[in-house]
């Protein structure tokens, strides 16, 4: 009785081990030892001006580059576009900071960084006709996946 409970508590503990290393995997770092790295799809929220981590990379929202998506409450022939520049960055340091333009309508949508996908899925706040957004407003949400 007592081999079967603690077979069941080592099944129970390698099932919980595999579970946890899930979606991670062993990457090789500048100095030859190896770091955890998600691998699994990140979703990050980035004000203008602020800088966030996600799968290994520092992303950086410098700025607005074109915002002529159509107002809120308006007809418009096109859905217009907005346009965006980040700067990635390893989180390690190593290698330089790379520049992407990214769009919500026109290509390119996506980039690659450090071998990781950066995917622009959305600019808010949404624009409206009585009023200019103030550039310090502006937010982006983007996927990152990878290493690929």
């Amino acid at each position: 009785m007592r081999i079967r409970r603690d077979l069941r508590s080592m099944w129970t503990a390698a099932v919980v081990l595999l579970a946890l290393s899930c979606g991670e995997s062993d990457a090789p770092t500048s100095d030859g030892n190896l770091s955890r790295t998600p691998t699994g799809p990140k979703e990050v929220t980035v004000r203008i001006g602020e800088t966030v981590v996600a799968n290994n990379l520092e992303i950086t929202f410098t700025r607005v580059l074109e915002d002529s998506r159509c107002p809120v409450g308006v007809t418009c022939i096109w859905e217009g576009n907005a346009k965006v520049e980040l700067e990635v960055g390893a989180l390690n340091g190593d290698g330089p900071t790379i520049q992407l333009v990214l769009n919500t309508a026109t290509e390119p949508r996506d980039g690659d960084a450090y071998g990781q996908r950066i995917t622009l899925t959305a600019v808010h706040p949404h624009p409206v006709s009585t009023a200019p957004i103030p550039p310090d407003k502006y937010e982006v949400r983007l996927k990152v996946e990878g290493p690929r």
